[in-house]
Protein backbone atom coordinates (compact mmCIF):
# COMPACT_ATOMS: atom_id res chain seq x y z
CA UNK A 1 0.00 0.00 0.00
CA UNK A 2 1.49 3.57 -0.94
CA UNK A 3 1.45 6.72 1.36
CA UNK A 4 -1.60 8.17 0.07
CA UNK A 5 -3.43 4.97 0.50
CA UNK A 6 -2.20 4.60 4.17
CA UNK A 7 -2.98 8.04 5.17
CA UNK A 8 -6.39 7.79 3.52
CA UNK A 9 -7.15 3.99 5.11
CA UNK A 10 -6.55 6.20 8.52
CA UNK A 11 -8.90 8.82 7.73
CA UNK A 12 -11.37 6.56 6.95
CA UNK A 13 -10.61 4.25 10.45
CA UNK A 14 -11.28 7.52 12.24
CA UNK A 15 -15.00 8.47 10.29
CA UNK A 16 -16.31 5.09 11.28
CA UNK A 17 -15.20 4.88 14.61
CA UNK A 18 -15.54 8.69 15.62
CA UNK A 19 -17.23 10.84 12.82
CA UNK A 20 -18.82 13.76 14.66
CA UNK A 21 -22.76 13.14 13.37
CA UNK A 22 -24.21 12.52 9.74
CA UNK A 23 -23.51 15.75 7.91
CA UNK A 24 -19.18 15.03 8.15
CA UNK A 25 -19.40 11.11 8.25
CA UNK A 26 -17.76 8.75 5.53
CA UNK A 27 -19.59 9.82 2.74
CA UNK A 28 -19.63 13.63 3.08
CA UNK A 29 -15.70 13.14 2.91
CA UNK A 30 -15.90 11.36 -0.28
CA UNK A 31 -18.57 13.62 -1.68
CA UNK A 32 -15.97 16.50 -0.68
CA UNK A 33 -12.99 14.37 -2.76
CA UNK A 34 -15.08 13.81 -6.23
CA UNK A 35 -16.43 17.69 -6.14
CA UNK A 36 -12.87 19.34 -5.70
CA UNK A 37 -11.46 16.82 -8.21
CA UNK A 38 -14.32 17.95 -10.42
CA UNK A 39 -13.28 21.03 -9.66
CA UNK A 40 -10.14 20.78 -10.61
CA UNK A 41 -10.07 18.78 -13.51
CA UNK A 42 -12.40 22.01 -15.14
CA UNK A 43 -10.68 24.78 -14.14
CA UNK A 44 -7.41 22.82 -14.91
CA UNK A 45 -5.72 23.43 -12.25
CA UNK A 46 -1.70 22.40 -11.72
CA UNK A 47 -2.51 20.94 -8.26
CA UNK A 48 -0.90 18.25 -5.97
CA UNK A 49 -4.10 15.94 -6.29
CA UNK A 50 -2.42 13.42 -4.13
CA UNK A 51 -2.33 16.07 -1.27
CA UNK A 52 -5.76 17.18 -1.75
CA UNK A 53 -7.22 13.72 -1.39
CA UNK A 54 -5.63 13.49 1.60
CA UNK A 55 -6.62 16.85 2.87
CA UNK A 56 -10.35 15.90 1.47
CA UNK A 57 -10.44 12.86 3.35
CA UNK A 58 -8.78 14.75 6.68
CA UNK A 59 -10.94 17.98 6.76
CA UNK A 60 -13.59 16.91 9.15
CA UNK A 61 -12.15 13.82 11.04
CA UNK A 62 -11.99 14.11 15.22
CA UNK A 63 -9.56 12.85 17.28
CA UNK A 64 -11.41 14.08 20.01
CA UNK A 65 -15.11 13.27 19.96
CA UNK A 66 -17.48 16.10 20.83
CA UNK A 67 -20.54 16.43 21.94
CA UNK A 68 -22.96 17.03 19.29
CA UNK A 69 -25.03 19.21 21.12
CA UNK A 70 -21.85 21.75 21.09
CA UNK A 71 -22.32 21.49 17.27
CA UNK A 72 -20.98 25.05 17.23
CA UNK A 73 -17.71 24.45 18.89
CA UNK A 74 -16.42 21.19 16.63
CA UNK A 75 -13.93 23.81 15.39
CA UNK A 76 -12.54 23.58 18.49
CA UNK A 77 -11.06 19.81 17.78
CA UNK A 78 -9.15 21.23 14.46
CA UNK A 79 -5.49 21.50 16.85
CA UNK A 80 -6.04 18.31 17.90
CA UNK A 81 -6.28 16.66 14.25
CA UNK A 82 -4.23 18.70 12.76
CA UNK A 83 -1.42 17.85 15.08
CA UNK A 84 -2.38 13.68 14.94
CA UNK A 85 -2.50 14.19 11.18
CA UNK A 86 1.15 15.83 10.70
CA UNK A 87 2.64 12.71 13.59
CA UNK A 88 0.89 10.70 11.37
CA UNK A 89 2.39 11.76 8.28
CA UNK A 90 5.57 11.80 9.48
CA UNK A 91 5.80 8.85 10.70
CA UNK A 92 4.57 7.37 7.17
CA UNK A 93 7.21 9.50 5.91
CA UNK A 94 5.25 11.19 3.26
CA UNK A 95 6.95 13.98 1.74
CA UNK A 96 7.55 16.65 3.90
CA UNK A 97 6.42 19.76 1.32
CA UNK A 98 2.65 18.24 0.46
CA UNK A 99 2.60 17.61 4.64
CA UNK A 100 2.66 21.39 4.66
CA UNK A 101 0.12 21.35 2.01
CA UNK A 102 -2.30 19.16 3.32
CA UNK A 103 -2.32 20.60 6.55
CA UNK A 104 -2.36 23.62 5.31
CA UNK A 105 -5.28 23.05 2.92
CA UNK A 106 -6.80 21.44 6.15
CA UNK A 107 -6.43 24.09 8.88
CA UNK A 108 -8.27 26.72 6.38
CA UNK A 109 -11.48 24.40 5.23
CA UNK A 110 -13.97 26.32 7.75
CA UNK A 111 -16.71 28.38 6.69
CA UNK A 112 -15.24 31.76 8.09
CA UNK A 113 -11.44 31.13 6.53
CA UNK A 114 -9.67 32.15 4.37
CA UNK A 115 -7.65 29.26 1.92
CA UNK A 116 -4.18 30.34 1.61
CA UNK A 117 -3.00 27.56 -0.98
CA UNK A 118 -4.35 26.26 -3.92
CA UNK A 119 -5.71 23.08 -2.68
CA UNK A 120 -7.24 25.00 0.33
CA UNK A 121 -9.35 27.00 -2.27
CA UNK A 122 -10.42 23.24 -3.86
CA UNK A 123 -11.10 21.92 -0.31
CA UNK A 124 -13.06 24.82 0.66
CA UNK A 125 -15.43 24.92 -2.22
CA UNK A 126 -15.99 21.38 -2.29
CA UNK A 127 -16.61 21.36 1.50
CA UNK A 128 -19.07 24.05 0.96
CA UNK A 129 -20.72 22.64 -1.96
CA UNK A 130 -21.16 19.27 -0.35
CA UNK A 131 -23.83 21.16 1.90
CA UNK A 132 -26.23 21.51 -1.24
CA UNK A 133 -26.99 17.70 -1.36
CA UNK A 134 -29.82 15.63 -1.18
CA UNK A 135 -28.41 12.88 0.38
CA UNK A 136 -26.50 15.08 2.91
CA UNK A 137 -30.17 16.37 3.92
CA UNK A 138 -31.27 12.83 3.78
CA UNK A 139 -28.92 11.64 6.31
CA UNK A 140 -29.24 14.56 8.71
CA UNK A 141 -32.66 13.96 8.73
CA UNK A 142 -32.54 10.65 9.19
CA UNK A 143 -30.17 11.09 12.16
CA UNK A 144 -32.55 13.49 13.82
CA UNK A 145 -35.37 10.58 13.28
CA UNK A 146 -33.46 7.97 14.73
CA UNK A 147 -32.95 10.39 17.47
CA UNK A 148 -28.97 9.61 17.01
CA UNK A 149 -28.81 13.79 16.40
CA UNK A 150 -29.91 15.95 19.03
CA UNK A 151 -32.52 18.61 18.60
CA UNK A 152 -29.97 21.57 19.58
CA UNK A 153 -27.68 20.04 16.94
CA UNK A 154 -30.67 20.12 14.23
CA UNK A 155 -31.43 23.70 15.06
CA UNK A 156 -27.74 24.82 14.37
CA UNK A 157 -27.66 23.65 11.13
CA UNK A 158 -30.81 25.02 10.33
CA UNK A 159 -29.96 28.65 11.83
CA UNK A 160 -26.41 29.00 10.61
CA UNK A 161 -27.22 27.32 7.00
CA UNK A 162 -29.60 29.79 5.96
CA UNK A 163 -27.03 32.55 7.14
CA UNK A 164 -24.63 30.88 5.22
CA UNK A 165 -26.05 29.77 2.28
CA UNK A 166 -26.80 34.15 1.78
CA UNK A 167 -22.87 34.38 1.35
CA UNK A 168 -21.42 31.22 0.14
CA UNK A 169 -21.54 32.08 -3.54
CA UNK A 170 -19.20 35.05 -3.08
CA UNK A 171 -16.64 33.22 -0.66
CA UNK A 172 -16.14 30.05 -3.49
CA UNK A 173 -12.88 30.73 -5.20
CA UNK A 174 -13.67 29.48 -8.95
CA UNK A 175 -16.06 29.90 -11.83
CA UNK A 176 -17.34 26.22 -12.34
CA UNK A 177 -17.66 26.16 -8.30
CA UNK A 178 -20.30 29.13 -8.63
CA UNK A 179 -21.89 27.39 -11.78
CA UNK A 180 -22.10 23.70 -9.41
CA UNK A 181 -23.81 26.37 -6.42
CA UNK A 182 -26.30 27.40 -9.02
CA UNK A 183 -26.97 24.09 -10.06
CA UNK A 184 -27.04 22.89 -6.75
CA UNK A 185 -29.85 25.58 -5.20
CA UNK A 186 -31.73 25.02 -8.31
CA UNK A 187 -32.04 20.94 -7.92
CA UNK A 188 -32.82 21.24 -4.38
CA UNK A 189 -35.50 23.62 -5.06
CA UNK A 190 -37.62 21.76 -7.66
CA UNK A 191 -36.58 18.54 -5.51
CA UNK A 192 -39.90 17.28 -4.52
CA UNK A 193 -37.99 14.69 -2.46
CA UNK A 194 -35.69 17.71 -0.76
CA UNK A 195 -38.87 19.81 -0.31
CA UNK A 196 -41.01 17.17 1.54
CA UNK A 197 -38.05 15.74 3.96
CA UNK A 198 -37.23 19.49 4.97
CA UNK A 199 -41.08 20.52 5.72
CA UNK A 200 -41.05 17.28 8.02
CA UNK A 201 -38.46 19.35 10.38
CA UNK A 202 -40.33 22.86 9.89
CA UNK A 203 -37.92 24.45 6.61
CA UNK A 204 -39.76 25.90 4.05
CA UNK A 205 -36.90 25.22 1.31
CA UNK A 206 -37.58 27.30 -1.41
CA UNK A 207 -37.66 30.10 1.48
CA UNK A 208 -34.51 28.80 2.93
CA UNK A 209 -32.40 28.59 -0.54
CA UNK A 210 -31.07 31.43 -2.09
CA UNK A 211 -33.01 32.70 -5.62
CA UNK A 212 -30.41 32.39 -8.77
CA UNK A 213 -29.99 33.52 -11.98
Amino acid sequence: MDKKHQAIKEAKRWLQDNSFDAGHDLSHHQRVWELAREIANQENLKINKKALEIACMWHDVLINKVDEAKVGKRHQGLEQTLNYLSDYLHKINYPASDISLILLAVKHHEFNSNPVNLEGKVLYDADKLETLSLERIKRIIRSFDQQKMPKIALAFYIRVGKYRLTKMRKKLHFSYSRQVFDIKVRELTDSSEANSLTEKVGVNLKEFLPSVK
